[in-house]
């Protein structure tokens, strides 16, 4: 069979048409003949470009841009708009991809490179640790016919290849590969020539993108499905579920396998006479029926579910409510194994489907617990506990990141008073929980801090406990075995270590060895503190309280003396020395990724922003990465912006043959993107 593929690109905001072009060269990894797409080369581009437009005119197809072709005027030629999506031919692209010599990577071989790591230990200590790896390489021609692997594509777009037979040229089926707003594949749907569905592929990722699993639906010729698989994140089959279907078309009986093809559980099912669900019947493996769900109706909407047990004994109801055809709370009640009641919990729903209240009802049906929640779209921002009477206990306040992770929570009291407050860190591969920081407040002052990390299936493994002071009461470290029972060894600043064995609840063994107690905080010495690294780098890190997740967020410290600013040291670059010292009078939020954002989480707040490189009197520059500061109020009058820019770089030593080119490009961006070239890298800092 013959493989059309059509490939769209998606005009995003403020964005043109050769711009749209770069960004799916680069989001596909292609490779590039110079390693940049030359002045030439965007002549040679926007010549193809002219010359596909006319070709489709001829055609009568649909233009790729409006207005003129030249390339003096962009605002009146090759133009597009936000949103627009043009869909190109495979052998368009093809021609596109020739011009502005790029390549897909698709001939794997293999070669070791040596890799030069950060210190093994994790810490910024600029020590280098080589490994050898073992890489692959890729390389192929620009005309080759490549399809668009899982990991490749255009944000929010669709590619669809069309299948051919070669020899009558008949269409025998479609694959059309639907990505999200990341480029990350997101669906894969195959259909035959009726264009119906054949299968379906749905990709599970984490807030990373990285692919966790996915579903595999296969369809009948009546579009219903007959098998869905559960694959893991390594392709490895955890089981499936085959359907059948009745005369009429629904489903009759479904039946659940673990991944060797054993039985796990059935289900049969029953209908009204007017089609609607009446009754599903599960079974164990020896189909012996484990349960029951009966089905009450008004209309079309479900008002009553009841689950009986294998001896037809009442165990629960789900009772719904509903608002023009939408369903506005839920009530599930529960029954002991005499059939009375002993408790219930109601449900209710915004627009979104939400739950922005559950009430917890005793068996006699009175309220004993609320917990009522605020959204924005489906994002909670706030959780608000109150007793049986809707008097206050608590409230929860919630703060995201960009990948709506919770990285603070806010507690308040019942007269709104803050209580604590918990700072969240992630692991920025996993996307799990790796550890926390929670301050505690009595009559709004510090009372105590407590830091938790954690391993990577979640479990505790160690905890600090902080007073006032910042001075450590108290570390607790955990081991597990291999029931999961934890170890936990307590040590204490006097020097005593006390031992906590797994099913002990007390435990006399108490070891006074101070010689081998990690050294807590001091007030001497609180913005470096030895890691417990056990290379030779001989390291030292900022201190935690300074460096919180995804953000640099200290708490807020009431009734601060006037004056008194707040002390947060950055080291940008991960060398291990501070490039940038901030001084704030409350929470500073810094946000270091391509570009460095620092911003005031009240806007009153005021901040000193100081280049940090001076007081690294013994540091030694390991490497040429700096930045560019472009805080406010650091503008004067520049003759040029090569001055500007030169004035504004922090943290890098240049030669004055790299000044020199500088001073022949015009803006910000030509400058880092040359820097790149000689090995420097920059990051903005606003």
């Amino acid at each position: 069979m013959t493989g059309i593929e059509k490939v769209q690109i998606t005009i995003k905001k403020n964005q043109g048409l050769t711009q749209a072009l770069r960004d799916h060269v680069v989001k596909n990894n292609m490779s590039l003949t110079d390693g940049t797409i030359t002045k030439k080369e965007w002549e040679n581009t926007t010549a193809k470009l002219t010359e596909q437009q006319e070709k489709r005119k001829a055609a009568g197809q649909p233009l790729i841009f409006r207005g003129g072709t030249e390339t003096t005027d962009w605002h009146k030629n090759y133009v597009v708009d936000e949103n627009q999506v043009i869909e190109f031919t495979q052998d368009e692209m093809n021609e596109l991809y020739s011009s502005m010599g790029a390549s897909f990577n698709t001939t794997k071989t293999t070669e070791e490179t040596e890799e030069t790591k950060g210190c093994k230990c994790g810490c910024k200590c600029g020590q280098k640790e080589t490994t050898t790896e073992t890489t692959e390489t890729t390389e192929t021609t620009e005309t080759e016919e490549v399809e668009v692997t899982e990991a490749d594509g255009e944000p929010n777009s669709t590619v669809i290849k069309e299948h051919k037979d070669d020899e009558t040229g008949e269409l025998e089926g479609k694959t059309t590969k639907n990505y999200d707003k990341n480029g990350k594949l997101a669906e894969e749907i195959e259909t035959n020539a009726d264009d119906k569905k054949v299968k379906e592929t749905d990709y599970n990722r984490d807030e990373n993108g990285t692919v966790v699993g996915s579903t595999v639906k296969d369809y009948d010729e009546n579009e219903r499905v007959t098998k869905e698989s559960e694959f893991d994140a390594e392709g490895n089959l955890k089981g499936y579920k085959t359907n059948d279907y009745d005369l009429e078309g629904k489903l009759e009986k479904d039946v659940k396998f673990d991944e060797h093809g054993n039985i796990i559980e059935s289900n049969e099912y029953q209908y009204k006479e007017d089609g609607k669900l009446e009754k599903v019947t599960k079974f164990d493996p020896d189909h012996n029926k484990t349960e029951t769900h009966e089905y009450e109706y008004d209309g079309d909407n479900i008002t009553k579910e009841t689950i009986k047990d294998k001896d037809d004994k009442k165990t629960s109801t789900i009772e719904h409510e509903y608002k023009d055809g939408v369903e506005t709370a839920k009530t599930t009640t529960e029954f002991d194994e005499n059939e009375d009641v002993k408790g219930s919990k109601k449900e209710e729903f915004d627009a979104n489907g939400n739950v922005v209240k559950e009430t917890i009802m005793d068996k006699d049906g009175k309220a004993t617990d609320i917990v009522e929640r605020e959204f924005d779209g489906d994002t909670v921002t706030k959780e608000t506990k109150k007793d049986g009477e809707g008097n206050v206990k608590e409230s929860v306040e919630f703060t995201h990141n960009e990948k709506n992770q919770v990285i603070k929570e806010t507690i308040k009291d019942k007269d709104g008073v803050k209580t604590g407050e918990k700072y969240n860190q992630y692991d920025e591969e996993t996307g799990k929980l790796k550890g926390t920081r929670e301050v505690k407040y009595e009559n709004g002052e510090i009372k105590e801090t407590v830091k938790t990390k954690y391993d990577e299936d979640g479990k505790v493994t160690e905890e600090v406990v902080l007073d006032k002071d910042g001075n450590v009461k108290e570390n607790r470290k955990y081991e597990y075995n291999e029931e999961g029972e934890a170890t936990t060894t307590i040590t204490r600043p006097n020097g005593e270590k006390e031992v906590k064995k797994p099913g002990e609840v007390n435990n006399d063994e108490v070891v006074d060895n101070k010689d081998e107690v990690e050294a807590p905080d001091s007030k001497d010495n609180k913005d470096e503190v030895e890691t417990d690294c056990d290379c030779d780098c001989k390291c030292k890190k900022i201190k935690d309280e300074d460096q919180d997740p995804e953000a640099i967020e200290d708490p807020e410290t009431p009734e601060t003396p006037t004056g008194d600013k707040k002390t947060i040291k950055v080291d940008i670059d991960g060398d291990g020395t501070v490039d940038l010292i901030i001084k704030s009078d409350k929470t500073v939020i810094v946000d270091i990724d391509d570009d460095v954002t620092i911003t005031a989480a009240n806007p009153d707040d005021k901040i000193e922003v100081i280049d940090g490189t001076e007081d690294n009197n013994d540091a030694v520059e390991t490497t040429q990465k700096g930045w560019l500061n472009l805080q406010p109020g650091t503008t004067t009058n520049f003759e040029t912006k090569a001055d500007e820019f030169l004035a504004k770089l922090h943290g890098v030593t240049l030669t004055e043959e790299q000044k020199a080119e500088i001073k022949k490009l015009s803006t910000f961006d030509e400058m880092i993107e040359y820097l790149k070239t000689q090995g420097i890298e920059i990051k903005k800092v606003y």
